[in-house]
C-alpha cells in the first residue's frame, strides 16, 4: 500500500480591498502637493476602512488560513498600497516589523507636505522566514499598520497576503488519502508490461 499523505500544497491568497488606486482618486506613485481639499471616499464594493481616510493605526487578521494545519511554508508575501502615511510609520506581521519605511509624504521647503501613493511588496523567505515561523504563537496572521502620528489622516487601498506551502496537516479532510492496493498493483503490472514490450522491440 502506497501512502500519499502530506503531498498537497500550493499557494493561498488572502486579499483585503481592491487594487483600484483609491477608486481612481489617487494614483500609485503620483505626487499631490495640496491635499487640504482632497477627500477620499468609499464605495459600496469597498471593504471597511478601504479607500477612505483613517486616523490612527489599522489591524487586519486573515482568518482564511490556519497556520496550525500547514507544513513546509516557503514564502510569505505581502503587497499593499497606502496614501498620506507620515514618517515613522511601520508595518508589522504578528508583532514582527516587516517594513520600517512606510512614509508616503514629505515636507517641502515652502511649508506643507507633498503626499503620494506608496505601494510596496515585502517577502519573508529563507532565514528571515524561519525565524518568523519559529516565533509564531498564533494560528492566524495579523498585519498592523502602526502610524507615526496618532492624529494623522491616511488611507489604505488594498492588501494582498500570499503564502506558499508544500503540505497540509494529514488530519485535514482535504489531504489526499492512501492509494488502494488493487490500484497500486494494477499500475505495477502495467509498468512490467511496458518494460517487456520495450525489450521485445529491441531484440527484433
Amino acid at each position: 500500500m502506497f501512502a500519499a499523505l502530506g503531498v498537497a500544497g500550493g499557494a493561498v491568497a488572502a486579499p483585503y480591498g481592491l487594487e483600484d488606486n483609491f477608486n481612481g482618486e489617487a494614483v500609485t506613485g503620483e505626487f499631490y502637493s495640496d491635499t487640504s481639499s482632497f477627500f477620499l471616499s468609499s464605495e459600496a464594493t469597498d471593504a471597511p476602512s478601504e479607500d477612505t481616510w483613517l486616523t490612527g493605526g489599522f489591524s487586519w487578521t486573515d482568518t482564511s488560513l490556519d497556520f496550525s494545519t500547514l507544513t513546509g511554508v516557503t514564502d510569505i508575501t505581502i503587497s499593499y498600497s497606502v496614501f498620506g502615511v507620515s514618517a515613522g510609520s511601520t508595518l508589522s506581521l504578528n508583532g514582527t516589523e516587516i517594513d520600517g519605511n512606510l512614509s508616503s509624504q514629505f515636507q517641502i521647503p515652502e511649508g506643507g507636505f507633498y503626499q503620494y501613493v506608496y505601494q510596496n511588496t515585502v517577502s519573508l523567505v529563507g532565514a528571515e522566514l524561519d525565524a518568523f515561523l519559529a516565533g509564531l504563537t498564533d494560528d492566524y496572521l495579523t498585519l498592523d499598520f502602526n502610524i507615526g502620528g496618532a492624529t494623522d489622516q491616511w488611507a489604505l487601498d488594498f492588501i494582498n497576503l500570499d503564502v506558499l506551502y508544500s503540505s497540509v496537516d494529514p488530519t485535514d479532510p482535504g489531504t489526499p488519502t492512501d492509494i488502494s492496493e488493487p490500484v497500486s498493483l494494477s499500475l505495477f503490472g502495467l509498468g512490467l508490461a511496458a518494460l517487456g514490450f520495450s525489450r521485445r522491440r529491441r531484440s527484433v
